[in-house]
């Protein structure tokens, strides 16, 4: 008897998922006749042994029903609401506000593995590929991705996060980040009406720098994702809906049912 996949979502999990995926079939054309779940299943299997699409077990949908699935979703935006959805779950379970007031910034270099746009090379990471720029709250919870080519210096890139975290959360009040964003981007954020905390690098002894390592942790949380041990994907859009639902894979996982 088939028993399922580690990845696959528990019944109390899809209990919380399924009136977040709103999945309106075209009044026109081909209608993909499937089953939700077993879609979600799916996608989450991609991202968590990282195979390719055309790879995925015969016990799903065909590759194509999912690819075009996940496909509508980043278009439409589902990944990113149905993130925020639950990103207010974890938080009020763990006594906090809905929304949240602070965000913590930093980026990650990472290979690509083919070629597709914005794509370039880092010269102090030595990396040739991408970088994700991602903005998280103190529990560590993704609330924005942004990812680029690698040769764009951070502070350029954090204007762009930080004026996406204020759009999709305007009670976000301050942000943090590291010494990298001095000048440049403490001047966007002023720009903003907001303030950029910069955490400064404790010399000549091991300790955990202040705030700095709830992202660290963010980005080690993506570790259990194979999908996303390189970038793979050919669309930067594509790329950030993977770490989007890398994401919902780990807030789903931290709600208490």
């Amino acid at each position: 008897m088939f028993l399922g996949y580690p990845s696959d979502v528990t019944d109390a999990q899809w209990h919380i998922l399924e009136p977040l995926i709103k999945d309106n079939p075209p009044k026109t054309g081909r209608k993909i006749w499937r089953d939700r779940r077993d879609v979600i299943d799916a996608i989450f299997y991609i991202n968590k042994t990282g195979c390719q699409w055309r790879q995925l077990p015969v016990d799903f949908p065909p590759w194509g029903t999912v690819y075009t699935c996940f496909r509508k979703w980043k278009l439409d935006g589902t990944w990113g609401r149905v993130l925020q959805e639950l990103n207010e779950k974890v938080r009020l379970q763990a006594g906090k506000n809905a929304s949240p007031t602070y965000g913590i910034l930093d980026s990650q270099s990472v290979k690509s593995s083919s070629p597709g746009e914005e794509r370039a090379y880092d010269g102090h990471k030595k990396v040739k590929g991408r970088k994700r720029h991602i903005l998280v709250d103190v529990l560590g919870l993704l609330l924005i991705i942004f990812v680029h080519a690698a040769n764009i210096h951070d502070t350029k890139a954090a204007h762009v996060v930080m004026e996406k975290g204020l759009a999709s959360y305007p009670s976000l009040e301050a942000f943090c980040g590291d010494e990298g964003y001095r000048k440049t981007a403490e001047e966007a954020a002023e720009g903003l009406g907001k303030v950029l905390h910069i955490s400064k690098r404790i010399k000549d002894e091991f300790a955990v720098i202040p705030k700095r390592w709830v992202v660290e942790r963010s980005f080690a949380w993506l570790n259990g994702s194979r999908r996303l041990s390189k970038d793979f994907e050919t669309k930067t859009s594509s790329s950030e809906a993977m770490i989007q639902t890398a994401f919902v894979r780990i807030n789903l996982n931290r709600i208490k049912y």
